[in-house]
């Protein structure tokens, strides 16, 4: 099965998850990674060498492959907001250590999960990548 290089978003189900045009009959697998984009309008020219360098990829977030059919896969958002994260600390205390070695006891850092972030004005038609 030789995979497509580009796919596009046929569906939104929800901020959070969209259906692709590729699926297991194009290779494509569970837990699979994708960037979704578009386009810019214009082609970005090098200002010096007036090179057309093509058009800039918008980025509306990346996901992976929850859920898979024969021509279609179904993408959820990955994107973590980092500064979402809240830590908090757990104090362990070991009795024998205590006792025997004077120590206070272990201290262990624990994060929480970061809050998941939606893809960003996804559209139909918007193009599907692999990373």
């Amino acid at each position: 099965m030789e995979e497509q290089s580009r796919f596009y978003v046929v569906k939104i189900i929800d901020e959070y998850t969209v259906v692709i045009d590729g699926g297991i009959e194009k290779g494509l697998k569970e837990g699979m990674k994708f960037t979704i984009y578009s386009l810019s309008d214009e082609d970005i020219i090098h200002p010096v060498t007036d090179e057309n360098l093509g058009k800039l990829e918008i980025i509306k977030g990346t996901g992976e492959i929850i859920s898979i059919q024969p021509k279609l896969a179904t993408i959820k958002s990955n994107k973590l907001d980092k500064s979402s994260n809240k830590r908090r600390i757990i104090r362990k205390n070991n009795t024998i250590s205590m006792l025997y070695a004077g120590q206070r006891g272990d201290e262990i850092e624990e994060i929480s999960s970061s809050e998941l972030l939606p893809f960003e004005d996804v559209e139909i038609k918007d193009f599907v990548k692999r990373i």
